[in-house]
């Protein structure tokens, strides 16, 4: 390679450098538009290939024609600027909503719901009036305003909710269970109890409330919400029972369990029966050391039957589970679970599961021989 050649090279590196250096310094005004100054058009024209002039000079391009760089709205870009306005409205609420109408489709309806939801904690009038002025006609509005004030405000819920359903009839239902979401969030039970008893509805819109209150409220406080439930009208009561044993088996099925079997009224057979059964699932070994601990009486009956049918029980443990069927009072009940438990294990050892039968005592003659023909032994 000759000295000539790098020299020559070296030449071109530098002149490539100072063009480059000369574009990141130049003005603004001196930056060509490629597409419609006179640079695009007269060295390339209608020949890309056309060699360029040496002793060409671009005329300057004027300020007002630059293109400038915009950022494009987006999903992540409004989202941004909603996490801002949260901020915000926890001191001015009502610029923050101004500001939410900038934002666009399904980010806007968030962000309106949530910054209503942080005024509504401390100004719930205003956050009613701004959706009656400016939105008067969502309802969806006006009812998820009113679980976010019933979460901080209840008995002003309950007067805003009253008004708004003497115009909307046919949104009563929604409408009152958003308020009583609100207020059972809120931890108001009573006030929620209160406001159920005295609404002058449908039965079966009441019947709704009924049992969504007996639930929520046998979460936390079962015990009083079965005080408040043995207060409501007879063809509520069962509904609502059963709403309440669901709650509060998932919530303590041992609490559930042990309350319910030392509760002599009617509306404990379910919470018993559901409470045991949640128990017996999460530890069936606490569960059963209860129940083989308990006095025989009748209300336990369906839960000895469950310990009784269990499949570790009917496969393996046929002894065990006879004793469990033993203790059941109902005689008949007490004779389907002995057929359940036979007839299971008759399928892995027929010869063994009649001579099971022959050895239980506490069967009469007719029960005996019922077993004999439906277990179809001998046959």
């Amino acid at each position: 390679m000759s000295k000539a050649f790098i020299a020559r090279a070296g030449m071109v590196v530098i002149v490539v450098a100072a063009f480059i250096i000369g574009r990141w310094t130049a003005p603004a005004t001196s930056s060509p538009d490629l597409g419609d100054s006179h640079f695009g058009k007269s060295i390339f024209g209608s020949n890309p290939s056309q060699p360029i002039s040496a002793t060409h000079t671009p005329n300057p391009v004027e300020p007002s024609t630059i293109s400038k760089p915009t950022v494009k709205p987006s999903y992540a870009t409004d989202y941004t600027q909603m996490q801002s306005l949260l901020l915000l409205a926890a001191t001015n609420p009502q610029l923050a909503m101004e500001r939410a109408q900038q934002l666009k489709g399904a980010i806007k309806a968030k962000a309106e719901a949530a910054i209503l939801d942080i005024w509504a904690g401390h100004d719930p009038y205003g956050a009613w009036v701004w959706v009656e002025s400016f939105q008067p006609g969502n309802s969806v509005q006006f009812i998820n305003l009113l679980e976010s004030i019933g979460r901080h405000e209840p008995q002003t819920a309950i007067t805003y909710a009253e008004k708004y359903a003497d115009t909307h009839r046919e949104l009563r239902k929604d409408i009152y269970l958003s308020v009583l979401n609100g207020i059972t969030q809120a931890g108001a039970y009573q006030v929620a109890a209160s406001f159920v008893d005295h609404l002058d509805i449908e039965s079966a819109i009441k019947a709704e409330l009924v049992n969504y209150l007996a639930a929520a409220w046998g979460t936390y406080e079962p015990e009083a919400a079965m005080q408040w439930i043995k207060t409501q009208p007879e063809e509520l009561k069962s509904s609502a029972g059963g709403r309440l044993s669901e709650a509060w088996a998932e919530s303590d099925p041992q609490g559930a369990t042990h309350f319910a079997a030392a509760t002599e009224v009617p509306d404990a057979e379910p919470i018993l029966q559901n409470s045991f059964s949640k128990w017996l699932a999460a530890d069936s070994a606490a569960a059963t050391a209860w129940l083989a601990a308990a006095p025989n009486k009748k209300e336990l009956d369906p839960l000895l039957n469950e310990v009784a049918t269990m499949p570790a029980q009917t496969n393996g443990q046929v002894k065990t589970a006879l004793s469990w069927a033993e203790r059941i009072q109902d005689p008949e009940l007490r004779l389907n679970t002995v057929t359940s438990i036979l007839s299971a294990f008759k399928q892995r050892d027929s010869a063994t599961a009649a001579a099971y039968l022959e050895d239980i005592t506490y069967l009469t003659d007719e029960q005996r021989a019922r077993l004999v023909d439906d277990l179809a032994f001998g046959k």
